[in-house]
């Protein structure tokens, strides 16, 4: 007996798995030109903090499943990295560059989580301007 997806599983990871691919090439491209400048580690940081602000928005936008499978668990989980910021951070300990690794670090989490908290504030101050634009079911 063959076993299939229903039809709402297969449409939810299709919407990941859109939302996966656009990020990961986002996030690809911005930190290919970000290393060419030799901006490796603040290029990422820049990347989570963005993604946060979007992903705080979102949900403060009160989206719907389809959006938040999109553009919350496909893109934003795509675009942002948590484990290229841990390599860093090890990479720049390994340098003994202890001070900017610390920095690294404290920066990352602060601005990403702060990020999410200002994203997630707009978005709620928005949404009686803006409606539902979100709420896709």
């Amino acid at each position: 007996m063959r076993s299939q997806l229903p039809l709402t599983t297969a449409t939810d990871c299709g919407l990941v798995c859109a939302g996966a691919c656009s990020g990961a090439l986002l996030r690809y491209g911005a930190h290919t030109a970000g290393k060419a400048r030799h901006m490796g580690p603040a290029t990422i940081c820049t990347l989570n903090v963005i993604g946060s602000i979007a992903l705080g928005g979102l949900a403060g936008a009160g989206a719907g499943p389809r959006a938040s499978l999109l553009f919350g668990t496909g893109f934003c989980g795509a675009f942002t990295t948590f484990s290229t910021f841990a390599l860093d951070a090890v990479q720049l300990m390994h340098a003994e560059r202890y001070a900017a690794a610390a920095a690294y670090v404290l920066a990352n989490n602060c601005l990403s989580v702060g990020g999410a908290a200002v994203g997630f504030a707009a978005a709620r101050k928005l949404k009686p301007l803006l409606g539902r634009p979100w709420s896709w079911k």
